[in-house]
């Protein structure tokens, strides 16, 4: 037993040569199960799983969003009932709904998608958007562990699986904090178009305020107003209405009664109501969870922080992972920038005690948090970045006081 623990502690078992084997392990059973959907296709359509659905299930929101756009119809985006009947225009059947949710300024994107076949378009967006996260990912930490490790990152292959845009979060993020200390304006620019997935956002202008970075608040800020602006000019002044309308619907059904499923959000919310409590429990528990990720963050970043910026930069991303209280298991692949940089600081530096088991279960557990929140009714995903950044937290407490 004693073995076991220090073996816990110390991180041992994570050694090279087995970090390598199971990588590479993994991302063999990522190119056969891909492989394995790509063969047993019907059209557009993935015939593998117990319901019918698209390859790349929830793109399908992204292309049909788009298809109205390029119609001259973008508001009907937000028309569940317009939308989903595009969606089974695409697919050639019904096969569930799947929402539109993002600001205006998303549709852009989507526009350009929705002129290419669908495959191909989910082909561009998935290898273009990765393409951008492993160069950034890469930057922070260039060494080739940094590549295997990110592809065989389970939050890799769900996000993939789902057509999702986690890797244009990612790739966002970690340039964010990858510019920050010498390019304030360009970090300005990543932060402010990480607005296209404004629940991750809201810890940042606080981080920026505690530090004093006013020039990466002006340039997020310009970002943000100019985009709002060629939304309006593209689409008018109704499709922020639309928008606006359309998310107390959304609230309700999707996040509040768990029509994604409280086994597929990673938040203290969705915890409270997989466990049986009500909403108003599941709204106090994240507002507790919220007001103490503000305190850290503050904490963390203000001008007379002893921090190294490696720790400061991971714990602000683990922050607002768990700030939301609607983050997807695909979502998790965000995570990335803030292990890239706490393995590298943990490399240079050395590993506080268990920290290496914590970066090790933050990295594993998207591969079996959804089916153990579902079967067993454990939320792993926001209770192990509850650990790690508890973690965090005790170490760079005691480093302070020292």
């Amino acid at each position: 037993m004693q073995t076991f623990l220090n073996a816990l502690k110390t991180g041992s078992y994570l050694t090279a040569q087995r970090i390598h084997g199971y990588s590479l392990i993994f991302i063999m059973g990522y190119v056969l199960a891909l492989s394995f959907v790509l063969t047993q296709r019907d059209g557009i359509i993935d015939k593998t799983g117990a319901e019918e659905r698209t390859i790349g299930s929830d793109f399908i929101n992204v292309y049909a969003a788009g298809v109205l756009a390029n119609q001259g119809d973008a508001s009907a985006a937000y028309d569940w009932q317009k939308h989903h009947a595009v969606e089974i225009a695409v697919a050639g059947k019904d096969i569930g709904y799947y929402g539109w949710h993002y600001p205006p300024f998303f549709l852009f994107l989507a526009q350009a998608f929705a002129k290419m076949p669908y495959l191909p378009a989910l082909a561009v967006w998935q290898i273009t958007s990765l393409a951008a996260a492993l160069g950034v990912l890469y930057a922070l930490f260039p060494r080739r562990e940094t590549l295997l490790l990110t592809l065989a990152f389970p939050a890799f292959f769900i996000n993939l699986g789902h057509g999702q845009n986690a890797f244009l979060t990612a790739a966002l993020l970690g340039g964010f904090l990858l510019y920050l200390p010498k390019r304030p304006w360009l970090a300005g620019v990543l932060l402010g178009l990480l607005a296209y997935k404004p629940q991750f956002g809201v810890l940042m202008p606080l981080a920026l305020l505690a530090g004093g970075y006013w020039r990466t608040l002006i340039s997020a800020s310009i970002t943000v107003g100019g985009m709002i602006a060629l939304s309006v000019a593209a689409f008018g002044v109704e499709i922020w209405q639309a928008f606006y309308d359309s998310l107390p619907l959304t609230k309700t059904i999707v996040l509040e009664q768990g029509s994604t499923g409280f086994h597929k959000i990673q938040s203290v919310f969705a915890a409270v109501r997989l466990w049986g409590g009500s909403i108003s429990l599941g709204y106090a528990a994240q507002g507790v969870m919220q007001i103490a990720l503000i305190a850290l963050t503050i904490y963390c970043w203000r001008r007379k922080s002893t921090l190294d910026y490696p720790l400061k930069a991971a714990i602000l991303v683990i922050s607002s992972m768990l700030f939301s209280p609607y983050i997807l298991d695909y979502d998790l692949f965000a995570l990335a920038p803030a292990l890239v940089l706490l393995v590298q600081r943990g490399l240079n530096q050395g590993f506080a005690p268990f920290e290496k088991t914590l970066l090790f279960l933050v990295w594993i557990m998207p591969f079996c948090t959804r089916p153990l929140a579902e079967q067993a009714f454990v939320p792993l995903g926001v209770l192990s970045m509850m650990l790690l950044l508890g973690r965090l937290s005790v170490r760079d407490k005691l480093a302070e006081i020292r």
